[in-house]
């Protein structure tokens, strides 16, 4: 394989390949294996399809199996080769592949401009001064406590309200037909937490463990999922336990 290296501008290259014939007769070989291993026709066992079969059947599968094999090891190469570092996405240009002749393409490449740094140690810096307050303090050492706390049942609560998590079934439907993603058993739900739809907690304001209860909800205009946005949801709710976090101490061993 040859490779000529034509500079197009300080970040842009355009390599100019050269592929010899036998390169391009072991990258056919190559594709006729991959897809003969996987070619299904009658009459013929798996792994066993005759090349001018296969020439029938999968000429357009061999043609872009061989450009894969031949374009990728050779332009791998051309760029080692040449310690050309590819940043962006090659622009291939891949003329009509011959068996039986010498394959010429040409890639264009965005690279890394050459830079030399000029005078900057005589740059005047001025420091910043970063000042942090107790209260982002606090903040960032809640945000650890919560993320290390466990759950424990919350006994003394019968009655669903902020800060608890609980345990729910759920079974949503729209027009009275159940949708994909609107049905779970035993789900964990951080209530007053956000993470649901706030008319779904809202209407869930009240509820004791064990009680069973039907809401109705519109699914907001800009929902992600498109197929319910702006629709009426009826939601079968059962309420089965209530838990409730139990924090770490803020100390040396949670650091």
């Amino acid at each position: 394989m040859k490779a000529n290296i034509e500079n197009l501008s300080s970040t842009k290259k355009k390599i100019k390949l050269s592929v010899p014939v036998d390169q391009v007769e072991e990258s056919y070989k190559k594709a006729y294996n991959k897809v003969r291993s996987k070619a299904a026709i009658k009459g013929f066992r798996k792994g066993k399809v005759p090349d001018a079969i296969l020439d029938k059947y999968y000429g357009q599968d061999l043609h872009m199996e061989t450009l894969n094999f031949l374009v990728e090891k050779t332009f791998a190469e051309a760029c080692a080769e040449n310690q050309i570092n590819p940043i962006l996405q090659p622009k291939f240009d891949l003329p009509e592949l011959n068996r039986t002749k010498e394959f010429n393409y040409s890639v264009e490449v965005e690279v890394k401009p050459d830079i030399e740094p000029k005078d900057y140690l005589e740059i005047p810096l001025k420091k910043k001064e970063v000042k942090i307050e107790k209260d982002a303090v606090d903040a960032e050492l809640k945000r650890i406590q919560e993320g290390k706390a466990s759950l424990k049942p919350a006994d003394d609560k019968k009655t669903i309200e902020k800060g608890l998590t609980a345990t729910i079934d759920f079974l949503g439907k729209v027009n009275g037909v159940p949708f994909q993603g609107g049905e779970a058993k035993g789900f964990m739900l951080e209530y007053g937490a956000g993470r649901f739809l706030k008319e779904f907690e809202d209407k869930m304001e009240g509820m004791n463990v064990g009680e069973a209860r039907q809401i109705e909800i519109t699914f907001p205009e800009n929902y992600n999922e498109k197929t319910l946005a702006g629709k009426k949801a009826t939601f079968d709710i059962t309420l089965h336990a209530l838990h409730a976090k139990d924090l770490p101490a803020l100390d040396d061993e949670l650091a």
